[in-house]
């Protein structure tokens, strides 16, 4: 485990960026070829680890099938 900020990177309007999101990542900007850069802090991942994973996934499907109607 670290105690540092990670980042990772998606292409824009994909189901992974509505996933990252869902799951509580911050967009801080581009990165490479236009993809969206997120963060999230050591301390936000901590307690995103309360809730388990399998409820963001979850929202996060009940939202796609929501939103496709």
């Amino acid at each position: 485990m670290t105690n540092q900020t990670v980042w990772l990177s998606t292409s824009p309007d994909t189901r992974a960026e509505a996933f990252y999101r869902k799951c509580g990542w911050k967009e801080t900007g581009l990165f490479g070829k236009g993809e969206i850069k997120f963060e999230m802090t050591a301390e936000k991942w901590k307690k995103s680890k309360e809730e388990p994973f399998s409820s963001k996934l979850i929202r996060y499907l009940v939202d796609i099938f929501l939103n496709s109607r």
